[in-house]
């Protein structure tokens, strides 16, 4: 039973649509309100009243009289929360970004940074490349695109559902079924070294004569905080094509509203957009906090405040420490989110999406950067040579093309747009002019000016063939080459800059000092770590030193810390996202073609990651911190659709809860899928809140009439559908956690009861 105090505006029939029942004599003739009708007729509650809202309760076929009846058994609206996956298109990555980090490593020096992704994105749409890798049919979609057509392949989890005896209590309640899905944003603006000085990675400039701006970008080679920039434009075409954080917004709080309670956001929190750099600063430590810090605070939804968003993600690898002294806004930031409970979900697996700059944060440490190999060293420096020798022409170059076109312009002499458009040249147009001039000053400017061109290209040239080599010196072909073929000597070049990087941005660890700061911090690290070497090693020994696929290695299990973690904080959680239970486990980094072979003769006998997973599940504290999630649309890169991912991951638990042989039977996937989220994200208890903001956003979006028309007309109907079964979790969630012991928080078998909460006809 849960007590209800009635509001300003409230009638009984409200109130029975409000939590599940059609009709309002369920509610009002109940034996429970029996005082209530003795003061009050049905049409005459007042603000203030007391009503005790029945919580066991089934709705029965159109045309027959609805009843309550009692059971033992949890009336489960039925709920499946998707806890982590995303809609925002890969157009939100700046293209250098996604160039150094995903393209170079598998196409080489084929393209550049300023190469056109819209070209790309072509590709990546045609029928036969996105059938055989669909997520870069999904990738070039905008952000409000991949948020429609989530929901669609949401409404098809039922399929898997069907298919799984694990799931056999929803096969029927399929017309009040509320697929919620919690969008993860992502705000990839500043996703480089130089967001330490707040600053983005394209930065917007409007040329003479040009009909619209261009980006341009720096990229780094050394981690100096006054390097000498090396500034390139971006190719015209990502004006228009890159979708910039307050567009993402704006197209994810538009996708949830016409969707609500179906999406259900949560803001990404970039803490350097919040530090201050005047340019005079001498060290990324001295930049200053803006006062707007907490501006995104009132973007959420909370027990007292209205908004669209269920709490904040966060994004190290982008990159920042979880204690970084180099970003004033964190102290402040989780001490308010500690302080009201607002939950955090944080990237935390050696992979995925990264900063391509990160193997330059060691430098910021001098001690660990001493650690670094006279290799290393040598390379680097070899490097930061030829750059500066190219920054110098780039310098000159610069001097004498104006000098030469300011001589063109002076002189009447028409430059060809075609050859400048084309190939960057500046040559006189032949077809103005009777015949090339004489004058020695022309000559003179003429041959400066391409003298300089043939001296850029020259020492451009050799600075990146320099720089390719330092950004996969630690890759594992490079050390291997540089260990003579021998795979066991390349450990002695252990990878000491992606290491750094690993440990204190996203390995669990680097997280323990701000835990003990702020113990009741409520966070989830997702993917549990998502490798499939660490998991080999936590089944093998949880407690050794271990290496991760990209053959970096640690002292302690990423698993291991996450489980201890979950431990020692009430409020730390992990996820199951892109965590493929059914996938074999791999004994070691493929260092070589022979120890790939290796691996793959040796697949068939190698365990299950849901093998790692039963072992954890052992421990009973770690059955109320995992929530499931899938990653989507990320997973498409593995080949595998939404419902695929679903069926997989119901058979993987259904593995998990036979091996462990609990004397009371837990559902894992209704545990980690319904009870978890709950708990973690509170979302009964901010429903009514996120209500109120979708509303709001509804009434007042930047969206034209016509938009809202467009986009909205439906979004009332579904509110007043998807409300309601949402608020019905709140006196499960509330039984579930109020049970004694070791009993609290978990939802045993013999509980489930899945019931329709709006009419079937």
């Amino acid at each position: 039973m849960k007590n209800y105090t009635v509001q300003d505006g409230d009638t009984t029939q409200g109130l029975a649509s409000l939590f599940g029942f059609s009709d309002w004599k369920n509610i009002y003739e109940h034996k429970s309100n029996e005082s209530l009708r003795g003061k009050r007729g049905p049409n005459e509650i007042k603000p203030g009243d007391s009503v005790i809202i029945p919580d066991a309760f089934i709705e029965l076929p159109g045309g027959s009289s609805a009843s309550l009846q009692a059971s033992e058994k949890l009336p489960l609206p039925p709920v499946i929360i998707d806890a982590h996956m995303h809609i925002m298109s890969g157009n939100c990555t700046p293209f250098p970004v996604a160039y150094y980090t995903q393209l170079e490593p598998r196409v080489g020096g084929i393209l550049s940074p300023a190469s056109s992704r819209k070209f790309l994105n072509g590709v990546g749409s045609t029928l036969i490349v996105s059938f055989f890798q669909p997520f870069l049919g999904w990738s070039p979609r905008t952000t409000l695109k991949i948020g429609e057509d989530t929901v669609d392949q949401n409404d098809s989890v039922f399929s898997a559902f069907r298919k799984s005896d694990a799931t056999k209590h929803l096969r029927d309640v399929q017309p009040s079924f509320l697929g919620i899905s919690i969008v993860l944003t992502m705000d990839m603006d500043l996703c480089q070294l130089d967001g330490y000085k707040g600053q983005a990675v394209y930065t917007k400039v409007k040329l003479p004569g040009a009909k619209k701006p261009v980006y341009t970008f720096s990229t780094r080679l050394t981690g100096d905080v006054n390097e000498r920039p090396d500034l390139s434009a971006a190719h015209p075409a990502e004006w228009g094509i890159f979708e910039q954080w307050s567009a993402q917004v704006l197209a994810t709080k538009t996708a949830c509203a016409e969707h609500p309670l179906r999406l259900i956001p949560m803001y990404h929190y970039e803490p350097r957009r919040f530090s201050q750099w005047t340019g005079k600063e001498g060290s990324f430590q001295e930049a200053s906090l803006a006062p707007n810090w907490d501006r995104p605070f009132a973007e959420l939804a909370t027990k007292s405040q209205a908004g669209m968003f269920a709490g904040f993600k966060m994004y190290t690898s982008q990159a920042y420490q979880p204690t970084d002294p180099n970003v004033p806004a964190l102290a402040k930031f989780f001490a308010r989110c500690a302080a009201e409970g607002v939950p955090i979900m944080n990237h935390c697996t050696p992979s995925g999406h990264f900063t391509h700059d990160r193997k330059l944060y060691i430098e910021l440490d001098k001690a660990a950067a001493g650690a670094l190999s006279q290799a290393d060293q040598d390379a680097y420096a070899d490097a930061r040579k030829k750059r500066d020798a190219y920054l110098d022409a780039k310098e000159r170059f610069t001097t004498k093309e104006k000098t030469f076109e300011d001589y063109c312009k002076q002189h009447g002499l028409p430059l060809d747009p075609y050859m400048y458009q084309q190939y960057g040249t500046l040559v006189p147009e032949m077809a103005a002019i009777s015949s090339l001039p004489t004058d020695p000053e022309y000559w003179k400017a003429y041959g400066e000016y391409n003298d300089a061109r043939a001296d850029l290209d020259e020492t451009g040239e050799h600075f990146e063939q320099a720089a390719r080599l330092v950004r996969m010196h630690e890759d594992m072909p490079a050390r291997l080459a540089r260990a003579g073929g021998d795979s066991q000597k390349m450990l002695q070049d252990p990878p000491l800059r992606l290491k750094y990087f690993k440990e204190k941005h996203l390995h669990p660890e680097a997280w323990r000092p701000l835990l003990e700061r702020h113990s009741n911090l409520k966070l989830c690290l997702a993917h549990f770590a998502s490798d499939r070497c660490l998991w080999w090693n936590y089944l093998e020994d949880e407690n050794g030193p271990c290496f991760d696929e990209d053959d970096v290695p640690y002292e302690k299990n990423w698993v291991t810390s996450i489980v201890d973690l979950c431990k020692q904080y009430d409020n730390f959680h992990t996820d199951l996202s892109y965590l493929p239970l059914l996938e074999p486990l791999v004994q070691s980094p493929e260092r070589s073609k022979k120890e790939k072979k290796a691996n793959q003769q040796r697949e068939k006998q190698m365990p299950l990651l849901w093998e790692g997973l039963a072992k954890v599940c052992k421990q009973k504290h770690m059955l109320s911190k995992i929530m499931f999630g899938t990653d989507w649309y990320m997973i498409l890169a593995s080949k595998k659709k939404y419902s695929k991912w679903y069926e997989e991951t119901i058979k993987g638990l259904a593995l998990v809860e036979e091996r462990l042989k609990l004397p009371r039977k837990i559902n894992l996937f209704y545990q980690f899928a319904v009870v978890n989220p709950m708990r973690f994200y509170g979302l009964p208890a901010i429903a009514d809140n996120l209500k109120k903001g979708i509303e709001a956003f509804v009434e007042s979006s930047p969206l034209t009439e016509e938009e809202k028309a467009e986009r909205f007309a439906k979004t009332q109907e579904r509110m007043m559908r998807n409300h309601p079964i949402l608020k019905n979790l709140a006196a499960v969630l509330e039984k579930v956690e109020s049970a004694p012991g070791d009993d609290k928080g978990l939802l045993y078998e013999d509980q489930v009861r899945f019931v329709n909460v709006v009419p079937t006809s």
